[in-house]
């Protein structure tokens, strides 16, 4: 006599928390300014802002995000000095949205 093939069993899922289990230090990382000392850019002896450390910046946030699942989304701005930067990021799963703002403030050391 044959045995039966055992059932399948259920599928793989996410260990998926509820709304009000996700926290914004679940998903997102912490970062620093002084982990793109090498991005920044000095001109006439003043730090400043361009694109290329913008997108290095968020680059870095992406590349840590904690979780593996979810769209995210971004959007930031320049002051008008280009000392400082803000950044929101959103991060989309089902029905779970959660978002953090970033701040990144150049100053010169003397």
């Amino acid at each position: 006599m044959q045995k039966s093939i055992p059932p399948l069993k259920k599928q793989l899922d996410f260990d998926v928390k509820s709304d009000t289990d996700y926290k914004d230090s679940d998903v997102f990382p912490n970062i620093y300014a002084n982990d793109f000392y090498d991005t920044i850019k000095v001109k006439n002896g003043e730090v400043y802002i361009d694109e290329w450390l913008v997108e290095n910046v968020i680059k870095e946030i992406v590349s840590k995000i904690k979780v593996a699942f979810g769209t995210v989304n971004f959007r930031y701005q320049i002051d008008e000095k280009k000392e400082t930067i803000y950044i929101e990021i959103l991060w989309k799963y089902k029905k779970h949205m959660l978002n953090r703002n970033y701040k990144i403030n150049l100053y010169q050391d003397i």
